[in-house]
């Protein structure tokens, strides 16, 4: 398994993981702890999806204003 697919499994765990914490429980401590996974989430999702493979994906296409329609 390469380690852009394990970040991505990383980043939908700690999503998953805040978002149990956040809704399921209203006790102080489990708040922090489901904002520091949502974060968490936040940031490895980041590093997951910018990475040279998904960067370089789309270079041969042209968008759609970069043709002359306007």
């Amino acid at each position: 398994m390469s380690s852009a697919r394990r970040l991505e499994y990383l980043a939908i765990a700690l999503g998953v993981v805040g978002a149990g914490l956040m809704l399921a429980f209203d006790v102080t401590v489990t708040r922090v702890a489901g904002v520091a996974a949502l974060l968490g989430f936040v940031g490895v999702g980041l590093f997951a999806v910018a990475n040279p493979g998904y960067l370089s994906a789309g270079e041969d296409e042209a968008p759609d204003d970069a043709e002359g329609r306007v």
